[in-house]
């Protein structure tokens, strides 16, 4: 295979329907691949909002995967059933699977045949493949979270003093705890403004590049802090479960790859502590994690280090090729379907579980029913 092949990519997600951190990862992804020449196709079983935004790039959707005349030259899974799906239905297809989260279940790395490569967004998520799947750390590539720098462009000015914030995250409701003492801190710090943007809140936005510029400190995390970091906002790494620091010079590399779950305190949730992150707040220092930061989280970047780790997983797939049936095809099928039982077994349990407490539920709101006959 020449390293200039056009590749027909797969890629798979529980959803396409909000402004999530993995949506975007594909609308990012598949965009830039469309520009290199590649084929990319999106599939998810939920469709919305991410899904009119691939199509308006002529980037194909789809739901049910006899649709595609084409079999893919790579999958590129994230999330648990439909990344399986996908390979299952292309059981001759290699595949790497894409870990962004050590919850929900959706998140759970399947352990398949036809992964060949597993990709973490950070250290969490690779110490959870490698805890998870049996693989050494060492065998799985990290690529950050990142960016389209050529949208999130930097803010023309930096104030001196911070006069605006806002709280950016599709998981923070309005009458959230995280609301409350972020407004107290604000109101004690002199800042003028607080907006609170994202899907829970009932104010989601559609682009965010035009409005993070307005803000000097956003409270986030994930790829929304990326996003509000490579602007020029100071950034407080926060939401409803709990708060960590403000990102600054001094520990900007120590940070890195923890703008989620596991770097936040629910003993932080309070208004005092996120006051005294308020005060750190510096233009120059700013500025700095702002330069710091682009190279790092830059979606050309992140393509390039994709496309590698697509084409390792193509080679490894010729050499793990059986030996052939008569008619040249590949003699797999039998593996295959042990594979797939396996999987099924690895799942019982918490698919069983599932249904134990939707049984529990149902169970529970017929006896508060009658309770109110």
């Amino acid at each position: 295979m020449t390293a200039d092949k056009r590749l027909n990519i797969l890629f798979t997600n529980n959803t396409l329907d909000i402004r999530g951190g993995s949506e975007m990862v594909i609308l990012d992804l598949a965009k830039e691949f469309r520009r290199r020449g590649h084929f990319p196709v999106a599939f998810s079983m939920k469709l919305g909002m991410i899904e009119k935004e691939l199509k308006e790039a002529c980037i194909p959707v789809v739901s049910n995967l006899d649709a595609l005349g084409n079999v893919p030259d790579i999958i590129h899974g994230q999330h648990h059933l439909e990344a399986m799906a996908a390979m299952v239905y292309f059981y001759n297809t290699p595949a790497i699977y894409v870990c962004h989260g050590w919850f929900p279940w959706p998140e759970v790395p399947p352990v398949f045949c036809n992964i060949k490569k597993y990709v973490a967004v950070g250290e969490l998520t690779r110490e959870y493949i490698s805890t998870t799947c049996a693989v050494k750390r060492d065998d799985i590539e990290i690529i950050p979270n990142f960016v389209d720098l050529g949208k999130f462009v930097v803010k023309e000015k930096i104030n001196v003093a911070p006069l605006s914030a806002a709280i950016f995250g599709n998981g923070v409701g309005r009458n959230s705890r995280l609301v409350e003492v972020v407004a107290a801190a604000c109101m004690k710090a002199g800042l003028k403004r607080l907006d609170v943007f994202g899907h829970k809140s009932g104010n989601p936005i559609s682009n965010p590049e035009e409005e993070l510029k307005n803000y000097d400190i956003v409270f986030s995390v994930g790829r929304c802090a990326i996003e509000a970091m490579s602007m020029g906002c100071a950034v407080i790494i926060s939401d409803e479960s709990g708060v960590a620091e403000m990102i600054q010079p001094d520990n900007m590399e120590r940070m890195f790859g923890k703008f989620g779950a596991s770097s936040l305190s629910k003993a932080n949730l309070n208004a005092d502590y996120i006051y005294g992150e308020i005060l750190k707040f510096n233009a120059q220092g700013v500025r700095q994690v702002m330069e710091w930061i682009r190279p790092k989280v830059d979606l050309c970047n992140a393509a390039d280090r994709y496309e590698s780790v697509y084409r390792e997983a193509m080679n490894s797939q010729r050499a793990d090729f059986l030996p052939v049936d008569g008619d040249g095809s590949p003699c797999r099928e039998d593996q295959r379907f042990k594979d797939v039982a396996k999987y099924l077994t690895s799942i019982s349990a918490t698919i069983k579980g599932f249904e134990a407490e939707r049984h529990r539920m149902s169970k529970l709101v017929a006896e508060l029913q009658a309770r109110q006959h």
